[in-house]
């Protein structure tokens, strides 16, 4: 399995990255997902479809650099 960082834009509070986090862990094939608030970074483990992660990040309310 491989694991990927992206960087997320926007996030004001550790609350919006455990809303990250639980949202992001909903979507297919995703094995495991944290976000380090601290950094602004997310990894996600897994093979999921970038296009959904960017979908359901900014759905959220945030931007996803990768």
């Amino acid at each position: 399995m491989t694991t990927k960082i992206y960087k997320i834009n926007g996030m004001q509070c550790t609350g919006c990255a455990d809303s990250i986090v639980e949202n992001i862990k909903k979507i297919e094939n995703v094995a495991d997902a944290n976000v380090d608030f601290d950094s602004k970074s997310m990894s996600i483990t897994g093979s999921p479809d970038e296009e959904v992660i960017q979908k359901v990040v900014e759905g959220l309310g945030y931007s996803l650099q990768n």
